[in-house]
Formats: C-alpha cells, sequence, structure tokens
C-alpha cells in the first residue's frame, strides 16, 4: 500500500527514493534519518499544542486498517473533532491530524511545524482528501495550520497566537487531478524489480545530481554504470592533488588580524515550540560556546567554554562568563561567522545589559570560510569537494585533528543533545559522560580554527 508520506516523501522527492524505501531499504545508509528522531519530536509536540486550538476533540488510536475500524466508529458517534482519524481507500491510505464537524461534511485540518505554506503542503492535503473521500468520508473544506513566525512567548503559550490557520481548499481541489496520476505512478513504483537497473534510472528526476544513484550505483549492470560514467551523471573522485593558493591574497587578509585573536564558536538548540520567554518559534537558543585564546603571534593559546546545563534561558548566565573571558581587543575567529553574528544580535535583543558585548564581538569578527569559498577564495584544494565547511576544510588541511573519535561528531547531534542534558531525569553518570561529550565536541571546533589559521600562516610564507 501506498501511504501519504511514502506519496510526499519519497516519491515526489525521486520515485527512486520510493523504491529504496520500499523495495530495498537494505541499501539506504545507517545515518540517512539520523534527524528524523528531532523532527519527529517537534512535529509531535506541535500536534500537542494544536490540539488545544479545538478542547474537547477526540483521539482515534492505531493506524492503518485498525486505524480506520477505530475512525468509522468515531465517525458515527457524537464527536465534533476527531484528533489522527486513519482512512483507507483502496490501495492508499492516511492518517490527519484533525477531523471538524461542517454539518454533514468534515473540514480536514492539517498540523505543519513549518511557519508557512509551501507548494509540498498542497499535495499532502490532495492525498489526505483523495484518501478520505475515497473512503466515502464526505469532505469540505480543507485548512493548513501552522506557526505563526512574529509570535513572541510571553508567559503560558497561547495556542491562538502560536498558530495562523489558512483555508487552502480552492488551492487543494485544484491540484487533485495531478495528485490523482501521481498516485498510480507511485504505486506503479511498487512493483519495479527488486534489482536495480534502467527503469531505476530513467525515472530518476537528476541522475547526474542525484544522492540515491549512489545508494544502488554498485548493483546497477556494468554496462549501465559505464554508460552513466561516460554521460558524467556519475562524477569521477577528485584528484587530491589540485591544490590553488594565492598567497600574496592570504597574507593581506591574515594581516588585517589583530591579537589577541579569539575563535568562537556557539551550539544552539531552535525548538518550534518556544521554551522560555522572548522567544519566537525556531529562534536560537545559545547553550554552549567553545573560547581558544591567543594574546601573540607566538603566545600560549587558552582555553575558554560554557554549556548550560540547566532547562532555563541561558541568555544572561552565557553574556556574563563571556564578557568576563574575552579580552577588550583583538580579532574574533568564527568559521560562518554570520551564524555566530545572528545569535549575537538576537542575545543582544533578549539581554539588552549585555548589548555592547554582543555589538563588540561582531565589529571584531573574521570569517576564515570565506578564504575556501569555491567562488572567491583564495585557497582552492579539491580534496574539499567543493565544499567550504569546516568538516571539509580541517581533514585536508589539519589531518591529525578528526571528529571521528568523538562520540558527537557533527552539529545536529549537539544540538540535539541539550534537552537530553538538561532533563532531570537524566542519571548523573549518563549526564557528566554527555556533559564532557558535548565539551569535546564544541572544543573541536575552536580549535579546528585554530590549526587550520596556523596552517595559513605557513603556507602563505612559504
Amino acid at each position: 500500500m501506498l501511504s501519504k508520506s511514502d506519496y510526499v516523501q519519497g516519491y515526489l522527492e525521486c520515485p527512486c527514493l520510493l523504491w529504496l524505501k520500499k523495495l530495498r531499504p537494505d541499501l539506504i545508509p545507517e545515518d540517512f534519518n539520523a534527524d528524523l528522531e528531532h523532527i519527529f519530536e517537534q512535529g509531535r509536540l506541535v500536534d500537542e499544542e494544536a490540539k488545544k486550538l479545538f478542547p474537547g476533540g477526540f483521539e482515534v488510536s492505531d493506524f492503518v486498517f485498525d486505524g480506520w475500524k477505530n475512525t468509522q466508529s468515531a465517525l458515527k458517534e457524537n464527536h465534533d473533532v476527531l484528533f489522527q482519524p486513519t482512512a483507507v481507500a483502496g490501495e492508499i491510505h492516511a492518517r490527519a491530524d484533525i477531523l471538524t464537524r461542517d454539518g454533514k461534511n468534515w473540514d480536514l485540518r492539517e498540523v505543519k511545524s513549518s511557519t508557512g505554506l509551501r507548494d509540498d503542503h498542497i499535495v499532502d492535503l490532495a492525498f489526505q482528501r483523495l484518501c478520505f473521500e475515497g473512503a466515502k468520508v464526505p469532505i469540505g473544506r480543507t485548512f493548513l495550520i501552522h506557526l505563526n513566525n512574529r509570535y513572541v512567548r510571553h508567559g503560558a503559550i497561547e495556542p491562538k497566537k502560536l498558530f495562523k490557520s489558512e483555508d487552502v481548499t480552492e488551492e487543494v481541489v485544484a491540484a487533485l487531478p495531478r495528485v490523482r496520476a501521481d498516485i498510480k505512478k507511485a504505486l506503479a513504483v511498487l512493483d519495479w524489480p527488486k534489482k536495480p537497473g534502467e527503469r531505476n534510472v530513467a525515472a530518476c528526476v537528476d541522475p547526474a545530481h542525484c544522492e540515491y544513484l549512489g545508494y544502488y550505483l554498485a548493483e546497477l549492470p556494468a554496462a549501465l554504470r559505464k554508460k552513466l560514467e561516460a554521460e558524467r551523471y556519475v562524477a569521477p573522485l577528485p584528484d587530491p592533488a589540485i591544490v590553488t593558493i594565492d598567497q600574496p591574497a592570504i597574507r593581506e587578509r591574515l594581516a588585517g588580524l589583530s591579537y589577541p585573536l579569539q575563535y568562537l564558536d556557539y551550539e544552539t538548540f531552535s525548538p518550534a515550540i518556544p521554551m522560555f520567554d522572548g522567544y519566537r518559534p525556531y529562534q536560537r537558543i545559545v547553550f554552549q560556546y567553545s573560547l581558544h585564546i591567543q594574546d601573540s603571534p607566538d603566545g600560549q593559546i587558552r582555553h575558554e567554554e560554557f554549556l548550560e546545563d540547566q532547562a532555563v534561558d541561558p541568555t544572561e548566565h552565557l553574556a556574563r562568563t563571556l564578557g568576563s573571558q574575552v579580552e577588550p581587543g583583538g580579532t574574533f575567529v568564527a568559521w560562518n561567522a554570520s551564524f555566530e553574528k545572528g545569535c549575537n544580535s538576537e542575545m543582544g535583543e533578549r539581554a539588552p545589559k549585555f548589548a555592547k558585548l554582543f555589538q563588540s564581538v561582531n565589529e571584531r569578527m573574521f570569517d576564515p570560510m570565506w578564504l575556501f569559498k569555491k567562488r572567491g577564495g583564495v585557497y582552492c584544494h579539491s580534496g574539499f569537494c567543493g565544499s567550504a565547511s569546516l568538516k571539509k576544510v580541517l581533514p585536508v588541511l589539519v589531518p591529525e585533528l578528526s571528529y571521528k573519535e568523538l562520540e558527537i561528531q557533527e552539529g545536529g547531534t549537539a544540538s540535539e543533545s541539550w534537552p537530553i542534558l538538561t532533563d532531570p531525569k537524566l542519571p548523573a553518570v549518563k549526564r557528566n559522560k554527555l556533559r564532557q561529550d558535548m565539551l569535546k565536541y564544541c572544543g573541536l571546533d575552536t580549535l579546528a580554527m585554530v590549526r587550520i589559521l596556523e596552517h595559513l600562516k605557513e603556507v602563505s610564507r612559504s
């Protein structure tokens, strides 16, 4: 059978992704769904808050056939609002967020954790509408309920201000023919052979750039793989020997730095539902930083750090700590500095008495990432694979430093670790271990910048 998520998060992205999920999940990398747990949890919290817009609603239990059976029973009872109803119509099934009674019809209401309407929301609702109407549930209007990005929390969450509701019935009805045709095509994908071949490549939305091709490339017939290579659909491995260094430009950029050099990196958590007063949906909570400081070109490098381990707004505690550790002069170094600058501006707004501190940091910011940009960069290396991210540059320039030995290896995991760390139910042993893992990860981010700038100084002199 074909579910709504199969269609929206599979077929619409690429038919080959749907094929992988349904027929060859063994080919999907283990880390493919690494962020799903966080996304699902944020979506669950948003759904629970949205239910408060319709007090007294009835929760329908179970999924697919059992869910449809329970939904049929609930439809016959005297309920005006149903949460999580399911419909099964032939080979498709869908679970809606909310149905509200309107005379003889039911209005379909989808809750999204986004802050606005997107095209995929329309086809999502169209799929649901086709499914419920195919199951003989009369649908009237269709609504999208999404977060209001202008809402600022003050006190208890106010659902009527937190959410916006848009009547998208006209757009959904207009999309029905397209979605109906898509469903037939998606169902046909479920009949593809488990062995990949010409059909997969032909159906791929963009084989020259599609990441999913790489998942099943090894199982394609040899002749087809050679054809893909000849047509440049499968790019050759980059030659690590290709390096372009503009030494005068690097010297000029580094000459603009003044000591002490202060290497700064923030870690943030961005919940859909604001956790604290003064925050909007998805606004960043800066809960951690690492700070490496070098007072002079030949001076020792010292390390400072901060990590809030309580479930409170960290802004003022962080600002006081940062203010006591940073030097009044010199240059701040931050990779992708626009992120740190944005965090500083937001913290300055929430804590006005520290606004001058954050403004001063922003005014003295240097971003080494721009030296490695594909366009306009002054240090190009094919080993970067066209990226200027710290995770791509560091292994090439400073291979002895590696994230692979850490328990936390990327920013997403660091971000999602904060609500775990601040959960009072977490045992002390696990809390201490997680705290140390988080400090090591953030500390390596700034140490990596130290070592990369040292490398730049060396190559600019050679």
